[in-house]
């Protein structure tokens, strides 16, 4: 479906839902991230919508992400993002 690079490598995506945060003794996320209490255990959760290279994020983090330079913030809904992204997590 996808791949995901990292710092610490690439994550080839194969599910349409891909939770991502930090670990966690609970954590149930696919693809952990950085260390820090600015991102949550299940920071974002990328769904693919079913059409070629078109995914959906959903920020649970209050701290929220840069994608391509554009903040999104923590919210109920899912929004459409580009299918190149750069993700940049909150860091303090």
């Amino acid at each position: 479906m996808a791949l995901i690079r990292g710092p610490s490598g690439t994550f080839a995506v194969s599910k349409k839902v891909v939770i991502i945060g930090r670990d966690s003794a609970n954590s149930i996320t696919d693809l952990v991230v950085q260390e820090s209490n600015y991102v949550s255990r299940c920071h974002i959760i990328l769904y693919h919508t079913g059409q070629q290279n078109r995914w959906n994020i959903k920020v649970n983090g209050k701290n929220g992400v840069l994608i391509n330079g554009i903040m999104y913030g923590q919210s109920e809904q899912a929004r459409s993002i580009p299918f190149r992204f750069v993700l940049i997590y909150p860091k303090q």
